[in-house]
């Protein structure tokens, strides 16, 4: 878990706080 699952979380985080709502993502988030 190098720069691959760091750079994923940060992506995630990033469209979870654009997404309108915010709750999709950050339900596909909470899943993984």
């Amino acid at each position: 878990m190098g720069p691959s699952g760091s750079g994923k979380s940060t992506l995630l985080y990033l469209l979870s706080t654009i997404d309108i709502g915010g709750k999709g993502i950050l339900t596909i988030m909470e899943k993984n």
